[in-house]
């Protein structure tokens, strides 16, 4: 995934409510914190409505867990991810 076309889509640039994409990074590594709020907001504008609050996964661990396993597939699936043997 290109980091720099990811983050120009209209789709993407919109998929998260301007208050949780602080939170997220305000709670992201500094050295990769806008890659990653930026392929999560890919993820979310692929399986949500845009402007998402998150409400559901902050209220609710299981909700947030079954999303997070759900991102690191999608992000599994964009990236040739090879296990080490």
């Amino acid at each position: 995934m290109n980091p720099v076309a990811i983050k120009s889509l209209p789709a993407v640039q919109k998929a998260l409510s301007p208050t949780f994409k602080k939170l997220l990074s305000d709670n992201a590594l500094n050295s990769k914190g806008s890659v990653i709020v930026n392929n999560y907001s890919a993820y979310i504008s692929t399986f949500k409505v845009l402007g998402y609050e998150a409400l559901g996964i902050l209220s609710s661990p299981e909700s947030l867990l079954k999303q997070l396993r759900g991102f690191v597939g999608f992000m599994y699936s964009q990236y040739d991810c090879k296990p080490k043997i």
